[in-house]
């Protein structure tokens, strides 16, 4: 049996796996045409976000160690189809966003020269990507 300090970040990160495969099934299964509807002024804009942190990915992993949160690294690019599903789909859903506070979320753009560095150190194969670490930095799934 796990301790419980261990035992947290498992079932954070089983909940947050569960809940991203059943939002892409829905996003597949989904046969409706996505046209979004004329904006209104009545209308409110939702301004509910991931909060990606602001940072290098070092001071991500410091961050995690600090408030013993597990780091959720996310790459993808402008040019992907996968990313842009992703992207419109699973991180525009409020359970989801809701989730990511109880990580550091970290968006690499794998354009940029910073995320073609950090791929290359954890072997990362193809976009979209996603690793999740623990606190202490090493890598619980991807």
């Amino acid at each position: 049996m796990m301790p419980k300090t261990r035992r947290r970040p498992f079932v954070t990160l089983l909940a947050l796996s569960v809940l991203v495969s059943a939002l892409l099934f829905q996003a597949a299964c989904d046969d409706r045409a996505h046209v979004p509807a004329p904006a209104t002024q009545a209308q409110k804009v939702s301004v509910e976000e991931i909060a990606w942190f602001e940072g290098s990915v070092e001071d991500a992993f410091a961050q995690a160690r600090a408030q013993d949160k597990p780091v959720y690294l996310y790459w993808g690019a402008v040019w992907c189809p996968p990313c842009q599903e992703i992207k419109n789909t699973v991180f525009k859903s409020k359970q989801f966003i809701a989730q990511t506070e109880l990580f550091i979320p970290v968006y690499l753009d794998g354009d940029t020269e910073r995320a073609q560095t950090w791929g290359e150190t954890l072997g990362v194969k193809g976009y979209p990507t996603m690793i999740v670490f623990n606190p202490a930095g090493e890598e619980i799934t991807r």
